[in-house]
C-alpha cells in the first residue's frame, strides 16, 4: 500500500480549477483532491464547474451545510444550510466517484447532536 498527497479544496485552493491545476502540475499519481464542498460553494464556483475540473482527481470528500450571512459561510446541521447537498452526492455518484466520504461538523457550534 502507497502513500497519496491529497490537497482540500481550501484556502488559497478552494475552486476546483485551482485545486486540479495544482495537482495535475504533480502528476497524474499518487496525487489527488480532498474534495471539501463548502469551500468551493462559498467561492462561487458553480457546482457543475467544481465537480467537471476534479474529475477523476477526488479521492476523499467531507460534506458539511452551511447558511450564508455578509461576511462568511456559518457550519450548520446538514439540510438546513444553503449548500446543494443532494446535487454534491448525484454528481459525485454520476462522475464514479469511489472514494471516501466523510462528515464534518464543528462541536462549538451544534454540540454532540448534529441531527
Amino acid at each position: 500500500m502507497g502513500v497519496e498527497v491529497w490537497l482540500e479544496t481550501h484556502d488559497w485552493a478552494s475552486c476546483a480549477t485551482t485545486a486540479a491545476a495544482i495537482v495535475r502540475m504533480a502528476g497524474d499519481g499518487d496525487t489527488g483532491i480532498h474534495y471539501d464542498n463548502m469551500h468551493p460553494y462559498r467561492m462561487g464556483e458553480p457546482l457543475d464547474i467544481t465537480i467537471a475540473d476534479q474529475g477523476h482527481l477526488v479521492r476523499h470528500t467531507h460534506y458539511h451545510d452551511a447558511v450564508s450571512d455578509d461576511r462568511k459561510m456559518v457550519v450548520c446541521p446538514v439540510e438546513k444550510g444553503d449548500l446543494p447537498i443532494d446535487q454534491m452526492f448525484a454528481a459525485l455518484i454520476k462522475m464514479g466517484f469511489d472514494g471516501y466520504l466523510g462528515g464534518e461538523w464543528f462541536y462549538d457550534q451544534y454540540g454532540e447532536n448534529i441531527g
